[in-house]
Protein backbone atom coordinates (compact mmCIF):
# COMPACT_ATOMS: atom_id res chain seq x y z
CA UNK A 1 0.00 0.00 0.00
CA UNK A 2 2.83 2.24 0.86
CA UNK A 3 4.67 1.62 -2.31
CA UNK A 4 1.67 2.13 -4.24
CA UNK A 5 1.10 5.69 -2.71
CA UNK A 6 4.27 6.76 -3.03
CA UNK A 7 4.09 6.16 -6.65
CA UNK A 8 1.02 8.21 -7.18
CA UNK A 9 2.14 10.61 -5.57
CA UNK A 10 5.23 10.40 -7.39
CA UNK A 11 3.82 10.40 -10.58
CA UNK A 12 0.80 13.14 -10.06
CA UNK A 13 3.82 15.17 -8.42
CA UNK A 14 5.56 15.07 -11.89
CA UNK A 15 2.78 16.00 -13.91
CA UNK A 16 1.84 18.77 -11.80
CA UNK A 17 5.61 20.27 -12.17
CA UNK A 18 5.04 20.10 -15.65
CA UNK A 19 2.05 21.42 -16.10
CA UNK A 20 2.22 24.14 -13.61
CA UNK A 21 3.91 27.07 -15.67
CA UNK A 22 0.93 26.91 -18.08
CA UNK A 23 -1.72 27.20 -15.45
CA UNK A 24 0.57 30.16 -13.92
CA UNK A 25 0.14 31.79 -17.23
CA UNK A 26 -3.87 31.43 -17.24
CA UNK A 27 -5.48 34.11 -16.49
CA UNK A 28 -8.55 32.43 -15.69
CA UNK A 29 -7.16 31.19 -12.26
CA UNK A 30 -8.58 33.12 -9.33
CA UNK A 31 -6.39 34.70 -6.69
CA UNK A 32 -7.18 33.23 -3.18
CA UNK A 33 -9.19 34.92 -1.10
CA UNK A 34 -8.29 35.17 2.56
CA UNK A 35 -11.21 36.47 5.06
CA UNK A 36 -10.61 38.20 8.67
CA UNK A 37 -11.57 40.71 10.40
CA UNK A 38 -12.55 43.67 8.19
CA UNK A 39 -15.64 43.43 6.32
CA UNK A 40 -13.71 44.30 2.88
CA UNK A 41 -10.20 43.19 3.69
CA UNK A 42 -8.73 40.74 2.14
CA UNK A 43 -5.82 40.39 4.36
CA UNK A 44 -6.73 39.79 7.80
CA UNK A 45 -7.39 36.69 9.77
CA UNK A 46 -9.76 35.28 12.78
CA UNK A 47 -8.64 35.67 16.07
CA UNK A 48 -8.74 32.17 18.15
CA UNK A 49 -9.32 33.86 21.55
CA UNK A 50 -9.16 30.50 23.07
CA UNK A 51 -5.54 30.51 22.77
CA UNK A 52 -3.00 32.30 24.12
CA UNK A 53 -1.62 35.57 22.68
CA UNK A 54 -5.10 35.75 20.94
CA UNK A 55 -3.39 34.24 17.92
CA UNK A 56 -5.01 35.03 13.88
CA UNK A 57 -6.11 31.98 12.38
CA UNK A 58 -6.45 33.00 8.36
CA UNK A 59 -9.67 31.97 6.48
CA UNK A 60 -8.70 31.18 2.81
CA UNK A 61 -11.19 30.26 -0.44
CA UNK A 62 -8.65 28.26 -2.33
CA UNK A 63 -11.76 27.53 -4.94
CA UNK A 64 -10.31 28.39 -8.25
CA UNK A 65 -6.87 29.89 -7.41
CA UNK A 66 -3.89 28.50 -9.43
CA UNK A 67 -3.21 25.52 -6.94
CA UNK A 68 -6.75 24.44 -6.64
CA UNK A 69 -6.38 21.55 -9.32
CA UNK A 70 -3.18 20.77 -7.07
CA UNK A 71 -4.89 20.21 -4.38
CA UNK A 72 -7.66 18.13 -6.23
CA UNK A 73 -5.83 15.79 -7.70
CA UNK A 74 -3.83 14.53 -4.32
CA UNK A 75 -7.45 14.41 -2.37
CA UNK A 76 -8.63 11.92 -5.25
CA UNK A 77 -4.95 9.71 -4.18
CA UNK A 78 -5.45 9.69 -0.38
CA UNK A 79 -9.21 10.17 0.27
CA UNK A 80 -9.15 6.57 -0.49
CA UNK A 81 -6.52 5.86 2.43
CA UNK A 82 -8.75 7.97 4.78
CA UNK A 83 -9.11 5.93 7.75
CA UNK A 84 -7.54 2.44 6.78
CA UNK A 85 -4.44 2.62 9.12
CA UNK A 86 -5.00 1.38 12.81
CA UNK A 87 -4.25 4.56 14.03
CA UNK A 88 -7.42 6.66 12.51
CA UNK A 89 -9.99 7.68 14.98
CA UNK A 90 -13.52 8.31 13.60
CA UNK A 91 -14.62 10.17 16.36
CA UNK A 92 -15.32 10.37 20.11
CA UNK A 93 -16.94 7.25 20.53
CA UNK A 94 -14.38 5.52 19.05
CA UNK A 95 -11.58 6.92 20.53
CA UNK A 96 -13.44 6.19 23.80
CA UNK A 97 -14.24 2.42 23.02
CA UNK A 98 -10.59 2.36 22.52
CA UNK A 99 -8.94 3.88 25.53
CA UNK A 100 -11.70 2.27 27.46
CA UNK A 101 -9.07 -0.75 28.14
CA UNK A 102 -5.98 0.88 27.87
CA UNK A 103 -3.01 0.95 31.01
CA UNK A 104 -0.51 3.03 31.02
CA UNK A 105 2.84 1.41 32.04
CA UNK A 106 4.95 3.51 34.14
CA UNK A 107 8.22 4.04 31.45
CA UNK A 108 5.41 5.48 29.21
CA UNK A 109 4.02 9.23 29.26
CA UNK A 110 1.22 11.03 27.65
CA UNK A 111 2.51 13.16 24.96
CA UNK A 112 1.12 16.29 22.95
CA UNK A 113 1.42 19.82 22.84
CA UNK A 114 -1.63 20.38 24.48
CA UNK A 115 -0.76 18.12 27.53
CA UNK A 116 -1.18 19.25 30.85
CA UNK A 117 -1.15 17.93 34.86
CA UNK A 118 -1.47 14.41 32.80
CA UNK A 119 -4.49 15.39 31.01
CA UNK A 120 -4.63 15.64 27.59
CA UNK A 121 -7.91 17.11 25.41
CA UNK A 122 -8.75 15.27 22.12
CA UNK A 123 -11.84 16.35 20.04
CA UNK A 124 -14.49 17.00 23.27
CA UNK A 125 -12.90 14.50 24.64
CA UNK A 126 -10.52 14.75 28.06
CA UNK A 127 -8.23 12.05 28.28
CA UNK A 128 -7.06 11.87 32.06
CA UNK A 129 -4.17 8.86 33.85
CA UNK A 130 -4.98 7.54 36.61
CA UNK A 131 -2.21 7.03 39.26
CA UNK A 132 -2.53 3.13 38.66
CA UNK A 133 -1.53 4.10 34.76
CA UNK A 134 -5.36 3.22 33.79
CA UNK A 135 -7.41 5.91 31.43
CA UNK A 136 -10.66 7.84 32.66
CA UNK A 137 -12.25 10.05 29.67
CA UNK A 138 -14.56 12.94 30.59
CA UNK A 139 -16.23 15.86 28.52
CA UNK A 140 -13.89 18.40 27.19
CA UNK A 141 -14.84 21.90 27.25
CA UNK A 142 -12.75 24.74 25.78
CA UNK A 143 -12.36 27.87 28.22
CA UNK A 144 -14.80 29.99 25.61
CA UNK A 145 -17.18 27.57 25.58
CA UNK A 146 -20.43 28.78 26.22
CA UNK A 147 -23.00 26.17 26.99
CA UNK A 148 -25.77 27.98 24.55
CA UNK A 149 -27.72 25.64 22.67
CA UNK A 150 -31.07 26.19 21.68
CA UNK A 151 -33.46 28.09 22.96
CA UNK A 152 -36.34 26.39 24.36
CA UNK A 153 -38.25 29.15 23.00
CA UNK A 154 -37.05 29.26 19.78
CA UNK A 155 -38.85 29.18 16.81
CA UNK A 156 -38.09 24.97 16.21
CA UNK A 157 -40.30 21.72 16.35
CA UNK A 158 -40.21 20.37 19.65
CA UNK A 159 -38.47 17.29 18.66
CA UNK A 160 -35.47 19.05 17.18
CA UNK A 161 -35.47 20.42 20.83
CA UNK A 162 -35.51 16.98 22.19
CA UNK A 163 -32.95 16.48 20.12
CA UNK A 164 -30.23 18.54 21.63
CA UNK A 165 -31.22 16.81 24.84
CA UNK A 166 -30.60 13.05 23.29
CA UNK A 167 -27.37 14.25 21.89
CA UNK A 168 -25.79 15.31 25.30
CA UNK A 169 -26.89 12.97 27.22
CA UNK A 170 -26.03 10.21 24.03
CA UNK A 171 -22.21 11.99 24.28
CA UNK A 172 -22.44 11.67 28.10
CA UNK A 173 -22.91 7.90 28.34
CA UNK A 174 -20.66 6.79 25.26
CA UNK A 175 -17.81 9.00 26.32
CA UNK A 176 -17.16 9.13 30.43
CA UNK A 177 -16.30 5.67 31.61
CA UNK A 178 -16.49 6.78 35.39
CA UNK A 179 -20.41 6.77 36.99
CA UNK A 180 -19.45 9.46 39.22
CA UNK A 181 -18.42 11.27 36.22
CA UNK A 182 -21.16 10.65 34.34
CA UNK A 183 -23.53 12.24 37.27
CA UNK A 184 -21.58 15.57 37.65
CA UNK A 185 -21.68 15.83 33.82
CA UNK A 186 -25.57 15.36 33.46
CA UNK A 187 -25.57 18.18 36.33
CA UNK A 188 -23.57 20.47 33.81
CA UNK A 189 -26.47 19.32 31.56
CA UNK A 190 -29.03 20.05 33.41
CA UNK A 191 -27.46 23.27 34.55
CA UNK A 192 -26.72 24.67 31.04
CA UNK A 193 -30.31 23.72 29.25
CA UNK A 194 -32.05 24.86 32.69
CA UNK A 195 -30.62 28.19 31.21
CA UNK A 196 -31.62 27.92 27.90
CA UNK A 197 -35.14 27.43 29.33
CA UNK A 198 -35.72 23.94 28.98
CA UNK A 199 -37.68 22.53 31.41
CA UNK A 200 -37.09 19.45 33.60
CA UNK A 201 -39.97 17.45 31.97
CA UNK A 202 -38.15 17.34 28.56
CA UNK A 203 -34.82 15.96 30.14
CA UNK A 204 -36.74 13.31 32.22
CA UNK A 205 -38.80 12.55 28.99
CA UNK A 206 -35.75 11.77 27.01
CA UNK A 207 -33.92 9.96 29.92
CA UNK A 208 -36.97 7.76 30.01
CA UNK A 209 -37.17 7.10 26.35
CA UNK A 210 -33.54 6.38 26.35
CA UNK A 211 -34.03 3.96 29.48
CA UNK A 212 -36.96 2.10 26.82
CA UNK A 213 -36.13 2.15 23.39
CA UNK A 214 -38.74 0.78 20.53
CA UNK A 215 -37.94 -2.50 19.81
CA UNK A 216 -36.55 -2.64 15.80
CA UNK A 217 -38.81 -4.52 13.17
CA UNK A 218 -38.03 -7.79 12.88
CA UNK A 219 -40.01 -9.56 10.53
CA UNK A 220 -40.16 -8.54 6.24
CA UNK A 221 -43.60 -7.85 7.05
CA UNK A 222 -42.86 -5.30 9.72
CA UNK A 223 -40.18 -3.77 7.35
CA UNK A 224 -42.37 -3.43 4.77
CA UNK A 225 -45.06 -1.71 6.46
CA UNK A 226 -42.74 1.14 7.80
CA UNK A 227 -40.62 1.76 4.87
CA UNK A 228 -41.62 5.44 3.78
CA UNK A 229 -42.77 6.33 0.47
CA UNK A 230 -40.36 9.17 0.63
CA UNK A 231 -39.29 12.05 2.36
CA UNK A 232 -40.90 15.81 2.22
CA UNK A 233 -38.79 18.67 3.53
CA UNK A 234 -41.62 21.24 4.59
CA UNK A 235 -40.67 24.75 6.12
CA UNK A 236 -41.61 25.03 9.96
CA UNK A 237 -44.58 26.97 11.04
CA UNK A 238 -45.65 26.26 14.35
CA UNK A 239 -49.16 24.51 15.04
CA UNK A 240 -49.53 24.08 11.18
CA UNK A 241 -46.02 21.73 10.04
CA UNK A 242 -47.11 19.39 12.61
CA UNK A 243 -50.61 18.72 11.19
CA UNK A 244 -48.92 18.60 7.40
CA UNK A 245 -46.58 15.54 9.02
CA UNK A 246 -49.72 14.01 10.27
CA UNK A 247 -51.53 13.94 6.94
CA UNK A 248 -48.15 12.72 5.30
CA UNK A 249 -47.43 10.20 7.49
CA UNK A 250 -51.14 9.36 6.91
CA UNK A 251 -50.19 8.37 2.69
CA UNK A 252 -46.96 6.76 3.98
CA UNK A 253 -44.53 9.75 3.67
CA UNK A 254 -41.91 11.02 6.14
CA UNK A 255 -41.69 14.71 6.81
CA UNK A 256 -38.12 16.43 7.69
CA UNK A 257 -38.98 20.24 9.27
CA UNK A 258 -36.41 22.98 8.17
CA UNK A 259 -36.49 26.98 9.54
CA UNK A 260 -36.72 29.35 6.71
CA UNK A 261 -35.66 32.10 8.35
CA UNK A 262 -32.27 31.96 11.35
CA UNK A 263 -30.79 34.75 13.47
CA UNK A 264 -27.27 32.43 12.31
CA UNK A 265 -28.86 33.36 8.32
CA UNK A 266 -29.48 37.10 9.25
CA UNK A 267 -26.42 37.76 10.97
CA UNK A 268 -23.60 35.11 10.41
CA UNK A 269 -21.69 36.02 7.27
CA UNK A 270 -18.23 34.99 7.75
CA UNK A 271 -17.19 35.72 4.51
CA UNK A 272 -16.53 39.08 2.80
CA UNK A 273 -19.37 39.96 0.42
CA UNK A 274 -17.25 39.61 -2.90
CA UNK A 275 -18.23 42.67 -5.71
CA UNK A 276 -19.92 41.15 -8.44
CA UNK A 277 -17.26 42.71 -11.10
CA UNK A 278 -14.95 40.12 -9.09
CA UNK A 279 -16.97 37.28 -9.45
CA UNK A 280 -15.50 34.33 -12.03
CA UNK A 281 -17.12 31.02 -14.19
CA UNK A 282 -19.99 32.74 -14.51
CA UNK A 283 -22.54 33.66 -17.57
CA UNK A 284 -23.25 37.19 -18.04
CA UNK A 285 -25.75 39.21 -20.23
CA UNK A 286 -25.16 42.66 -21.43
CA UNK A 287 -28.67 44.81 -22.77
CA UNK A 288 -28.60 47.18 -25.26
CA UNK A 289 -29.94 50.40 -23.95
CA UNK A 290 -32.39 51.41 -27.09
CA UNK A 291 -33.60 48.20 -27.70
CA UNK A 292 -35.05 45.00 -25.75
CA UNK A 293 -31.86 42.46 -27.54
CA UNK A 294 -28.66 41.39 -24.91
CA UNK A 295 -25.97 39.85 -25.58
CA UNK A 296 -25.39 36.32 -23.41
CA UNK A 297 -21.80 35.22 -22.65
CA UNK A 298 -19.54 32.77 -19.71
CA UNK A 299 -16.30 33.55 -18.81
CA UNK A 300 -13.94 31.35 -16.39
CA UNK A 301 -12.65 35.12 -15.48
CA UNK A 302 -13.93 37.87 -13.60
CA UNK A 303 -16.78 39.35 -14.58
CA UNK A 304 -15.25 42.47 -14.28
CA UNK A 305 -12.45 42.18 -16.45
CA UNK A 306 -14.59 40.77 -19.52
CA UNK A 307 -16.96 43.37 -19.37
CA UNK A 308 -14.09 45.62 -19.78
CA UNK A 309 -12.84 43.91 -22.61
CA UNK A 310 -16.25 44.31 -24.65
CA UNK A 311 -16.02 47.73 -23.59
CA UNK A 312 -12.87 48.64 -25.25
CA UNK A 313 -13.79 46.62 -28.59
CA UNK A 314 -17.18 49.40 -28.61
CA UNK A 315 -14.48 52.09 -27.35
CA UNK A 316 -12.30 51.70 -30.28
CA UNK A 317 -15.26 51.91 -32.93
CA UNK A 318 -16.44 54.96 -31.07
CA UNK A 319 -13.32 57.26 -30.91
CA UNK A 320 -12.81 56.51 -34.86
CA UNK A 321 -13.91 59.73 -36.79
CA UNK A 322 -15.79 58.49 -39.56
CA UNK A 323 -17.05 60.23 -42.78
CA UNK A 324 -20.49 58.74 -44.54
CA UNK A 325 -19.05 56.57 -46.70
CA UNK A 326 -16.45 54.79 -44.08
CA UNK A 327 -19.21 54.25 -42.40
CA UNK A 328 -21.16 53.09 -44.41
CA UNK A 329 -18.46 50.14 -45.34
CA UNK A 330 -17.75 49.59 -41.96
CA UNK A 331 -21.18 48.04 -41.01
CA UNK A 332 -20.08 45.24 -43.65
CA UNK A 333 -16.88 44.50 -41.51
CA UNK A 334 -17.07 41.32 -38.83
CA UNK A 335 -15.97 42.92 -35.53
CA UNK A 336 -14.69 40.64 -32.58
CA UNK A 337 -17.59 41.50 -30.69
CA UNK A 338 -21.16 41.07 -31.32
CA UNK A 339 -21.85 43.76 -29.01
CA UNK A 340 -19.97 45.94 -31.77
CA UNK A 341 -21.34 44.29 -34.71
CA UNK A 342 -24.75 45.72 -33.04
CA UNK A 343 -23.32 49.38 -32.17
CA UNK A 344 -22.18 49.78 -35.44
CA UNK A 345 -25.54 48.72 -37.39
CA UNK A 346 -27.52 50.54 -35.48
CA UNK A 347 -25.81 53.31 -33.94
CA UNK A 348 -27.48 52.15 -30.38
CA UNK A 349 -25.96 52.34 -26.89
CA UNK A 350 -25.01 49.92 -25.20
CA UNK A 351 -26.19 49.29 -20.88
CA UNK A 352 -22.98 48.67 -19.74
CA UNK A 353 -24.29 49.56 -16.00
CA UNK A 354 -26.95 47.28 -16.24
CA UNK A 355 -24.87 44.30 -17.09
CA UNK A 356 -24.99 41.58 -14.75
CA UNK A 357 -24.54 37.85 -13.41
CA UNK A 358 -27.19 35.79 -14.43
CA UNK A 359 -26.04 32.17 -13.74
CA UNK A 360 -22.85 30.82 -11.47
CA UNK A 361 -20.50 27.34 -12.80
CA UNK A 362 -17.74 26.08 -12.09
CA UNK A 363 -17.36 23.45 -14.39
CA UNK A 364 -16.49 24.53 -18.07
CA UNK A 365 -18.67 21.92 -19.85
CA UNK A 366 -21.95 22.77 -17.74
CA UNK A 367 -21.04 26.96 -17.80
CA UNK A 368 -21.30 26.71 -21.45
CA UNK A 369 -24.34 24.22 -21.63
CA UNK A 370 -26.05 26.88 -19.44
CA UNK A 371 -24.85 29.98 -21.26
CA UNK A 372 -26.86 27.84 -24.54
CA UNK A 373 -29.80 27.71 -22.10
CA UNK A 374 -29.67 30.98 -21.80
CA UNK A 375 -29.21 32.54 -25.26
CA UNK A 376 -31.98 29.62 -26.30
CA UNK A 377 -34.06 31.65 -23.44
CA UNK A 378 -33.79 35.10 -25.30
CA UNK A 379 -35.28 34.00 -28.62
CA UNK A 380 -35.00 36.07 -31.17
CA UNK A 381 -33.69 39.41 -28.23
CA UNK A 382 -30.48 38.01 -28.78
CA UNK A 383 -27.48 39.60 -30.33
CA UNK A 384 -24.95 36.63 -30.38
CA UNK A 385 -23.71 35.32 -33.33
CA UNK A 386 -23.94 31.98 -32.82
CA UNK A 387 -25.57 29.70 -30.02
CA UNK A 388 -22.73 29.89 -27.72
CA UNK A 389 -20.03 27.14 -27.24
CA UNK A 390 -21.95 24.49 -26.81
CA UNK A 391 -24.56 23.00 -29.03
CA UNK A 392 -27.63 22.41 -27.85
CA UNK A 393 -29.92 19.75 -29.06
CA UNK A 394 -33.63 21.29 -30.60
CA UNK A 395 -34.95 18.49 -28.37
CA UNK A 396 -34.47 20.52 -25.25
CA UNK A 397 -36.52 23.54 -26.64
CA UNK A 398 -39.32 22.64 -24.78
CA UNK A 399 -37.94 22.52 -21.73
CA UNK A 400 -36.69 25.81 -21.97
CA UNK A 401 -40.32 27.12 -23.10
CA UNK A 402 -38.41 29.18 -26.36
CA UNK A 403 -39.93 27.40 -29.25
CA UNK A 404 -41.00 29.36 -32.61
CA UNK A 405 -44.73 27.80 -32.29
CA UNK A 406 -44.81 29.47 -28.43
CA UNK A 407 -43.21 32.39 -29.00
CA UNK A 408 -45.63 33.07 -32.16
CA UNK A 409 -48.72 32.39 -30.03
CA UNK A 410 -49.78 35.45 -28.38
CA UNK A 411 -52.72 33.26 -26.16
CA UNK A 412 -49.60 31.44 -24.99
CA UNK A 413 -47.85 32.92 -21.50
CA UNK A 414 -43.84 32.51 -21.39
CA UNK A 415 -42.77 30.91 -18.49
CA UNK A 416 -40.83 33.95 -16.08
CA UNK A 417 -37.34 32.96 -15.29
CA UNK A 418 -36.08 34.28 -11.51
CA UNK A 419 -32.62 33.87 -10.55
CA UNK A 420 -31.26 30.23 -10.72
CA UNK A 421 -33.71 28.92 -12.79
CA UNK A 422 -34.68 25.04 -12.18
CA UNK A 423 -35.46 24.50 -16.05
CA UNK A 424 -32.03 25.36 -16.34
CA UNK A 425 -30.55 23.40 -14.35
CA UNK A 426 -32.46 20.34 -15.43
CA UNK A 427 -31.98 21.53 -19.14
CA UNK A 428 -28.32 21.07 -18.26
CA UNK A 429 -27.88 17.89 -16.43
CA UNK A 430 -30.03 16.29 -19.33
CA UNK A 431 -27.52 18.11 -21.78
CA UNK A 432 -25.02 16.34 -19.69
CA UNK A 433 -26.33 12.73 -19.34
CA UNK A 434 -26.89 12.99 -23.23
CA UNK A 435 -23.19 13.00 -23.98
Amino acid sequence: MESFLSKRVLMTTHQLIHTTPSTAADSSCKRSRLYGLSCQSEEAASPKIHKDGTPLRPIVDFTGSIGYNVAKSLADILSPLVGQTEHHVLNSKNLADDLKDLTIEEDEILNSHDEKDGAIPFLDTLIIRKPDGTVKLCIYRKKTHTDQYLQFTSHHPLHQKLGVIRTLLDRNDSIVTEQHDRDIEEQHIRKALSTCGYPNWTINKVKKDKSSPKPKCTSKKDKNSEKSRGLVVIPYVEGLSEKMARVFRKFGFSTAMKPHRTLRNILVHPKDKLLTNKKAEVVYEIPCADCPKSYVGETGRSFGVRLQEHQKEVQKFESKQYTRSTRKSSMTDQHKSAITDHVVATNHNIAWEEANIVDRESDKTTRWIKEAIWIRRRGENILNKDEGAYKLHNIFDQLIHTTPSTAADSSCKRSRLYGLSCQSEEAARLAVKRN
